[in-house]
């Protein structure tokens, strides 16, 4: 074979898979709309988790300060003070991170070098010493964020290109040759 035009590779790192679950969940409508439901349906329930504590609070403070009650419940106060604690963390939690922090974990090449040459007319990706030969036509979605690029092959599987692991050409140029190549448009994301 000649020498690739573009050749790429990496050990792959959570950071990585956390970048494909956010590309992931905004590559098509239903998904963008699944994604907004759960993040607001998260934010909904951290609100109400808030409210609901500091409404219970403040009548343990009104019945303990107004009613002279003296007896305070320790565990009626633990469980506001958890109540909370959670809905607070639900209304900062980062859903995308968590779902590639989940791939993560379940993905079996962990600390397994991935490469990719890429050539006029086909892709080779090569892990634990093995070739794996791909037509340009296979690629059904094409994504980009500040530090990868992801080639989608299928509604759930994706190549990842780690623009730092370019060891052959432009990783700034890479975008516009494989958006040449398979006929699709290249679609940025930043987050």
């Amino acid at each position: 074979m000649p020498d690739p035009i573009y050749a790429a590779s990496a050990v792959y790192t959570e950071d990585d898979f956390i970048g494909f679950m956010k590309v992931y969940n905004r590559k098509d409508k239903q998904l963008r709309r699944m994604e907004a439901i759960a993040k607001w349906s998260v934010k909904g329930a951290g609100v109400v988790m808030v409210l609901s504590a500091v409404v219970n609070l403040m009548g343990v403070v009104y019945a303990r300060v107004m009613l002279g009650e003296t007896v305070m419940d320790a565990k009626l106060l633990a469980i506001q003070a958890a109540m909370l604690c959670a809905g607070a963390v639900l209304l900062f939690l980062p859903v995308d991170k968590f779902s590639g922090k989940r791939a993560w974990r379940m993905y079996t090449g962990q600390g397994m070098n991935v490469g990719y040459r890429f050539y006029d007319n086909c892709y080779v990706e090569t892990r634990q010493g093995n070739d794996k030969t791909f037509s340009y036509r296979d690629m059904a979605l094409l994504f980009e964020d500040p530090a990868r690029y992801f080639l989608f092959t299928s509604p759930n599987e994706a190549h990842i290109i780690v623009k730092s692991g370019f060891s052959q050409g432009d990783p700034e140029t890479f975008g516009a040759f494989i958006a040449e190549k398979t006929g699709l448009d290249l679609t940025s994301y930043n987050a």
